[in-house]
């Protein structure tokens, strides 16, 4: 399984399979498509950064965003007609762009803020500082935006540049329950040999028809003292 991934022709950024929703042509050899909240933008809105109404226009012209001062070279952008401020679309609806709606948990996720923060991480059960995607209704509940990105299913000998080798691809697995744990006699990771924590909900990568485990960080090697130390050895 590819994940999908694309550029929204309306406000420049990614659209990936997380945001659930988005508009693309009908035709295969086109690639425009839109996010769905890019789509359906109201043509005038009334926005708590500016005390006028913002009419949605292109432009032709190249401009600055006097919000977030990105430079745009012509597109959509929303602009206040009595003063001119102008706001590309991406501040108007960023609220809407830090929202994803992730297999691993039932409710929508937000980033709260595009600055690191330090807390930790549902996914791999690690406290470290970055990006991170909250959930509102479970207040205890994040996850790393490295981890919440992770591919859905990988070669281990794509992602360790061939150190170590599986037959078939290994599943991302949202739990690893005890009872699997114990009934399996405590595998280890593949990689590092180490044990797996055995909180609920933790990540993992896992071959089922194999019974081949491997940490997240060490299935996409993420470990880099780890990997780089294994790979001096192994050469």
């Amino acid at each position: 399984m590819i994940s999908f991934s694309c550029t929204c022709k309306r406000c420049d950024e990614d659209i990936n399979e997380y945001y659930r929703y988005y508009y693309k042509c009908i035709h295969d050899s086109c690639d425009f498509a839109l996010h769905k909240f890019c789509a359906e933008l109201p043509k005038t809105l009334k926005h708590p950064s500016h005390q006028h109404p913002l009419t949605l226009c292109k432009a032709d012209n190249d401009w600055t965003c006097l919000n977030c001062q990105r430079y745009h070279e012509g597109g959509a952008l929303y602009i206040c007609i009595d003063c001119l401020f102008v706001k590309d679309v991406n501040c108007v609806m960023e609220v809407d762009k830090r929202r994803i709606y992730h297999p691993s948990h039932p409710h929508p996720l937000v980033s709260l803020s595009s600055k690191p923060i330090l807390c930790e991480c549902a996914a791999c059960g690690k406290e470290h500082r970055g990006v991170f995607f909250h959930c509102t209704t479970c207040s205890n509940f994040a996850i790393h935006i490295d981890c919440a990105f992770l591919p859905k299913r990988l070669l281990i000998q794509h992602t360790t540049n061939v150190i170590f080798n599986h037959t078939h691809p290994l599943t991302l697995s949202y739990s690893c329950p005890i009872e699997e744990i114990r009934a399996r006699y405590y595998p280890r990771c593949r990689v590092c040999n180490g044990y797996f924590d055995y909180k609920e909900g933790l990540w993992i990568y896992k071959c089922e028809k194999c019974i081949y485990y491997a940490h997240l960080d060490c299935a996409t090697s993420r470990r880099e003292s780890f990997m780089s130390i294994l790979s001096i050895l192994l050469v």
